[in-house]
C-alpha cells in the first residue's frame, strides 16, 4: 500500500500574459512506488454499480466512444470512428437524436475534433477543423458558427464558468488556451516547445472538476487546477519513484529513443480522473497499464496491474477503464460487447441477452 502525504512542491512555468516565470504549488505528492502483482475482484474497491445499455438501431451505431458527457437527463457521445457525430441518449440508454451533419453546407461539418456541453444555456459546441466551432441547442439544430482567434489548430476543447479551453498544437504556440465565450484569447499556459518533438495529444488532457478545470499534459507527472480561468495550481504530484520518467529529458531524445525508454519505466499518465471521495489514475508500468484507485479520505491508494483485475458482471474484461463520471459524480466505464464476447461471458450478461453488435453499454460505479 502507497502512503501519500501532503507536501509543497514549486514548479516552473511560463505565463503566457507577462511572458514571464510563475510560481506554482503542487499540493499533494502522491508516492506510488510499487504495483501490486496479485489478481483482484472489482469488488475489493467497488462498492455498488449498474449499466446503462446504449440503444441499438441504424440512427445510432456506435463503433468506438471517444467521449462521453452526463448533462443532467441526457448522456452526449462523440463517435470518431463510426458516424462521426454527436449522439444523444437519455440516462437510460435511449437513443434521442443526433448533433449536426457531416457536409459542406449550412450547419454542416466535414471534420470533428472534439465537443463541450454548456448545460446552463443548453447548447452544444463542436470543435471542427482549424479552429471553426458549431454550436447546437438540445435538440441538435445548428444556431451559429464561430472561429477561435487566430484560426488555431485546436484538438480539444472544454467549457466551464462562461469560458473555453482548448488544447493546441502549433508551431511555437502554447498548448492550453483560455477564452471568453466569443472565443477570444485571455490567456496561454504551456509553450509548445518544452515538449520538443515528443508531444503527444491526451484523449482527455482537459475535464470540469467542481473547483475548477483540470489539465494533465504527456510525461507530466502533475495534474493541474486551473481556478478562476487564470489561477493555475499543482493539484497533484504524482512521484512513480527511481524508474520514473523525467520530464525535464524529454527535449534531449527523439521519438524512437523515447519510446524503448519508456517500456521500462513508470509513470506516462493516460488518465486521471477525480470525484470529491476517489481519483482514479491510469499510468504505464513497465509498459503494463496500472489502476491506482486513491481515497481522497484516508489519503491512501492502491495500484493493479490492470490485466490483473476480474469483475464479478464482466470477467476478465480488458482494458476497464473508468475514464468518466456521472452528473451525480459515479465512475463510469464504456463496454463493448464484440470485447465481452471474445471470452466466455457471465451468466449477468447472457441475462442482458447482448449480442456482439449492439452498442457499448455503461458500466456505473461508486467506490467504497
Amino acid at each position: 500500500m502507497n502512503k501519500y502525504i501532503y507536501l509543497i512542491l514549486i514548479v516552473t512555468l511560463i505565463s503566457c500574459n507577462k511572458e514571464k516565470q510563475t510560481k506554482i504549488n503542487a499540493h499533494e505528492i502522491i508516492f506510488s512506488t510499487e504495483t501490486d502483482n496479485e489478481n483482484l475482484l472489482t469488488s475489493e474497491f467497488i462498492d455498488t454499480s449498474y449499466f446503462i445499455p446504449l440503444e441499438t438501431n441504424d440512427n445510432c451505431l456506435i463503433k468506438w466512444i471517444r467521449k462521453i458527457v452526463f448533462e443532467g437527463q441526457r448522456i452526449f457521445i462523440f463517435d470518431p470512428a463510426g458516424n462521426n457525430k454527436i449522439l444523444i441518449f437519455d440516462n437510460k440508454g435511449k437513443f434521442i437524436n443526433t448533433v449536426g451533419n457531416i457536409g459542406q453546407g449550412p450547419g454542416e461539418y466535414a471534420e470533428l475534433y472534439d465537443f463541450c456541453v454548456d448545460s446552463v444555456s443548453r447548447q452544444i459546441f463542436l470543435l471542427c477543423a482549424r479552429g471553426v466551432i458549431m454550436c447546437y441547442d438540445y435538440t441538435g439544430h445548428f444556431k451559429k458558427k464561430y472561429t477561435l482567434e487566430s484560426n488555431l489548430r485546436a484538438w480539444k476543447i472544454e467549457y466551464f464558468d462562461d469560458h473555453f479551453y482548448f488544447i493546441v498544437q502549433e508551431p511555437d504556440f502554447f498548448n492550453l488556451v483560455i477564452t471568453d465565450n466569443n472565443f477570444k484569447i485571455k490567456q496561454k499556459f504551456f509553450p509548445d516547445k518544452e515538449f520538443s518533438e515528443n508531444d503527444v495529444l491526451l484523449v482527455h488532457p482537459l475535464k470540469v472538476v467542481d473547483s475548477g478545470m483540470q489539465y494533465i499534459r504527456y510525461i507530466d507527472n502533475y495534474i493541474y487546477l486551473i481556478k478562476n480561468h487564470k489561477d493555475i495550481t499543482g493539484q497533484y504530484a504524482i512521484d512513480f519513484g527511481k524508474n520514473t520518467i523525467d520530464f525535464a529529458e524529454l527535449k534531449k531524445l527523439n521519438e524512437n529513443v523515447l519510446k524503448e525508454k519508456m517500456k521500462t519505466l513508470r509513470g506516462d499518465i493516460y488518465s486521471f480522473t477525480q470525484n470529491t471521495g476517489h481519483a482514479i489514475v491510469y499510468y504505464l508500468d513497465n509498459d503494463k497499464f496500472v489502476i491506482s484507485i486513491y481515497d481522497k479520505k484516508s489519503h491512501t491508494a492502491k495500484n493493479y496491474f490492470l490485466e490483473n483485475i476480474s469483475d464479478k458482471y464482466l470477467g476478465n474484461y480488458y482494458p476497464l477503464f473508468f475514464r468518466y463520471l456521472t452528473a451525480n459524480k459515479e465512475f463510469v466505464a464504456d463496454i463493448y460487447p464484440a470485447i465481452l464476447f471474445q471470452k466466455n461471458p457471465t451468466e449477468y450478461i447472457k441475462e442482458m441477452h447482448l449480442s456482439e453488435d449492439d452498442n457499448p453499454v455503461l458500466y456505473v460505479v461508486k467506490m467504497k
